[in-house]
This record gives structure tokens, C-alpha cells and sequence, in this order.
């Protein structure tokens, strides 16, 4: 198990024991990668995330790929790896943009803003989501 300073992998354990794999179990794994990330295992993280979007990339599932690659994109800008954190938080919204919700199409603008420095991703933020 990975580290965990969040508190919620005992949970995730949990869960693993009634998924027998599928899209379930790709979901776990990102939500462990996720846990290791906000704990400051960006590596662990980035190889966790990598193994869940094979994974979702076997299944065909671009929704899970989409969430897998957000977290991949963050490991990476946070490990120092910026051309890669680039390429990836744009390939992830491109691939958001096709087979995501608007809330995850947010998120995904939201990072790219952050890990590129471009404002141009903000503003595609607040067209989604206008303050009234």
C-alpha cells in the first residue's frame, strides 16, 4: 500500500476486495495514485497513474484514461518533467473534451491553465462555468 497522509487508502483496500477488475479496479488504481500524489509521492503517483491508463487504454475506457492522465500530468509537473506535464494535461483535454462531463472538462482546463501558464485555459474554465 502506498503512503498515505490523506487517510482514505484503507478505504480504497477496502473496495478492492469486492472489485474482481474492469473499470472498477482502474478506478482504484487511479484513486490510489491520487492518495499518493496529495502525499507527496509524485513518482509513485506517476507510475500507479501510468499503470491504471494501460490498463484503461486495454478496456477502452477514455473517461478512467481521462482521470489516469490528469493525475499523470500533475505527478509529472510536480516531478520537474514540464514538457511532459504539458503534453500530457493537453492530450488529457483533448481526450476530456470527447468522452468527458463538463465538470471533469473544468478540472482538466483548471490544471492546464496551472501546468502551461496559459490564461487562455482559465477563460475556456469560466465559459463553462460563468459567475453570475
Amino acid at each position: 500500500m502506498a503512503d498515505d497522509s490523506t487517510g482514505a487508502l484503507p478505504y480504497v483496500a477496502l473496495a478492492r476486495r469486492n472489485v474482481k477488475g474492469g473499470a472498477q479496479a482502474v478506478r482504484l488504481d487511479v484513486a490510489e495514485s491520487h492518495c499518493m500524489l496529495l502525499s507527496g509521492n509524485a513518482a509513485g503517483a506517476l507510475r500507479h497513474a501510468a499503470a491504471a491508463d494501460r490498463a484503461a487504454e486495454v478496456l477502452g475506457n477514455e473517461r478512467r484514461r481521462g482521470t489516469a492522465l490528469r493525475v499523470i500530468a500533475l505527478a509529472q509537473h510536480r516531478l520537474g518533467m514540464q514538457a511532459d506535464a504539458c503534453q500530457t494535461i493537453l492530450q488529457t483535454v483533448s481526450l476530456i473534451e470527447r468522452h468527458g462531463s463538463r465538470g471533469s472538462l473544468a478540472l482538466a482546463l483548471r490544471m492546464a491553465a496551472q501546468i502551461t501558464g496559459r490564461p487562455e485555459y482559465m477563460r475556456r474554465v469560466m465559459e463553462l462555468w460563468p459567475m453570475p
